[in-house]
């Protein structure tokens, strides 16, 4: 491990820090922003970081060897992550103009996350915090260099865990990396770096103007802060739901154990939120893929959900159930309904979902009574609809394209909505106002993936479908498989099939799944539909054949 290269070096006492050199003052005010999640202040301060990096360590960084940027955290970020995507696009861009591969965010797992304020703590706190902190890194790092970017460093404490964690991953070398470091005069009093954290930020209100600019970051910090906060009721009034979501989706994330320690924030903020959403898997803006199969939501699981595998959609029910029975009080509420997306004859992958979440929800809620409902659609997509623009999302799913029938009550009813993904809203602004028209006095949605960060570019989904269905020989395993759930995506997946293609898989899906083909193309009338048209006529004339 090389010495750690900072920004500033900071010296003084907690009530008087300043930079050793008299000539680079410190920016306690950008500081403090970037802790608590100011966009602004972590660009700034990101790049900056990026460009000191190349200048200490270019040899290092602009060779053959892949610059990796580890980050430890449970499911809410720290500062840190952000600061060191920062700084690994300024390494990026140096490395593409001497045709070097980019460097790659690594998420290093916690298991568990601090009780309280860490920068408040005694050394002797922190020692015994992350004593009882798990670190794992899941991927190799051999070949690779190693650079821990954080904000600052007082006691080394840290510095010295994630290190220990990624020794059994390998790295080349490992580079600490800084916004500042303390001296020792200054580390003395730990509980400085409290004070560097609140500079600017006494109060979750100060970061509304980073919030209502959409230059708002959720870091770890700024929710337990929040959590915390005697101002929260003002701050969930103010806040836009989006980051009121966001929040709660962390502290879902985070566990039950971090829930219970902030509780009266937690009843203050679901209080605030009106609609309740949650999902399984959150992608953030540098992700281009979903995580591995250990988590919740792997990405070849999603992908043969997505085509059929009724296995998967049943781990994925238990999965929503389970949480929303852990984070909902529903003692007092005699009745649930629960739909998945609205459609018009044949039904999408997320409708596998609504069965096995009603099974479970009502096993884990004894006395709960658990209705399905179907929520219909007037149309059908004209096209793959995890590959349309947002503007094409908004023409195919106007807000009065759902319906239910008039027979089902729904005046002052909870509904659950499960549905695969959640990218640009279309689909949940639509499933809200026709459940809203019927009568729903509460309306939860409930999510695999939230891919919202995608939102200007939700051809992702597109990509996110086909992870692990790439090929015809995929799409037959699943469709073979005694678990197979027919669904509109394998009927139109099947129609865009190249001419060879599609005789091999006349010849080789069971015949079952052929006339489930069939009918799918009459119910929803996809002779009709110009790019499925040929595929219709060549699928009728090899079914002829075949029989």
């Amino acid at each position: 491990m090389t010495t750690p290269t900072a920004l500033w070096t900071l010296t003084g006492t907690p009530d008087d820090v300043r930079s050793l050199d008299a000539h680079d003052h410190f920016d306690h005010t950008a500081y403090s922003l970037m802790k608590h999640g100011d966009g602004a202040a972590i660009h700034g301060l990101g790049v900056r970081l990026g460009r000191h990096l190349l200048h200490e360590h270019g040899d290092e960084l602009l060779a053959d060897a892949v610059p990796v940027f580890p980050v430890a955290y449970l499911a809410v970020p720290p500062a840190c992550w952000y600061l060191a995507s920062e700084a690994l696009a300024v390494v990026d861009d140096a490395r593409a103009s001497r045709g070097l591969p980019p460097g790659r965010l690594v998420h290093v797992r916690k298991d568990s996350v601090t009780a309280g304020d860490y920068a408040a703590s005694s050394e002797q706190q922190r020692r015994a915090e992350l004593a009882g902190i798990g670190f794992e890194v899941r991927e190799s790092l051999a070949g690779c260099v190693a650079v821990v970017v954080d904000d600052v460093r007082v006691t080394g404490l840290a510095e010295q865990t994630i290190v220990s964690a990624l020794s059994s991953a390998e790295p080349v070398t490992v580079l600490p990396a800084y916004v500042a470091v303390c001296t020792p005069q200054l580390a003395a009093a730990p509980y400085v770096e409290r004070v560097l954290n609140h500079t600017a930020v006494e109060s979750p209100l100060d970061l509304l103007p980073a919030i209502e600019a959409d230059r708002f970051c959720l870091t770890i910090r700024f929710l337990k802060f929040a959590l915390a906060s005697p101002d929260l009721a003002e701050f969930v009034a103010r806040c836009p739901q989006p980051v009121l979501l966001q929040m709660y989706d962390g502290v879902l994330a985070t566990g039950a154990a971090f829930a219970d320690a902030y509780a009266p924030g937690v009843a203050t903020l679901r209080a605030g939120l009106g609609e309740f959403r949650y999902a399984l898997a959150r992608l953030h803006p540098r992700d281009t893929a979903l995580p591995g199969e250990d988590s919740p939501v792997g990405a070849a699981s999603y992908s043969r959900f997505k085509h059929g595998s009724g296995s998967v959609a049943a781990r994925f029910a238990r999965l929503l159930a389970q949480q929303y029975a852990d984070h909902h009080d529903l003692s007092s509420t005699p009745r649930v309904w629960v739909t998945g997306s609205g459609y018009a004859a044949v039904p999408p992958a997320a409708a596998a979902l609504v069965a096995p979440f009603v099974a479970a929800l009502a096993e884990l809620v004894p006395g709960l009574q658990v209705r399905e409902l179907r929520v219909h659609r007037s149309g059908r997509t004209p096209g793959d609809y995890a590959a349309m623009s947002p503007a094409d999302r908004d023409a195919a799913l106007r807000d009065d394209c759902m319906y239910v029938e008039d027979s089902v009550d729904l005046r002052g009813e909870l509904v659950v909505a499960l549905d695969d993904i959640r990218v640009t809203g279309t689909h949940e602004r639509a499933m809200n106002a026709c459940l809203t028209a019927a009568g729903a006095r509460w309306i939860d949605h409930l999510y695999l993936v939230d891919a919202a960060a995608f939102a200007t570019a939700p051809q992702l989904e597109s990509m996110l479908n086909a992870a692990a269905v790439e090929g015809l020989d995929d799409l037959l395993a699943i469709v073979r498989a005694d678990d197979f759930v027919p669904n509109a995506r394998v009927c139109r997946r099947v129609l865009r099939l190249p001419p060879e293609e599609l005789v091999r898989f006349v010849e080789q899906a069971p015949p079952e799944v052929l006339r489930w083909v069939g009918d799918a193309i009459e119910a929803d009338h996809l002779a009709d539909v110009e790019q499925f048209a040929d595929g219709v006529r060549r699928l009728r004339g090899l079914a002829a054949i075949r029989h």
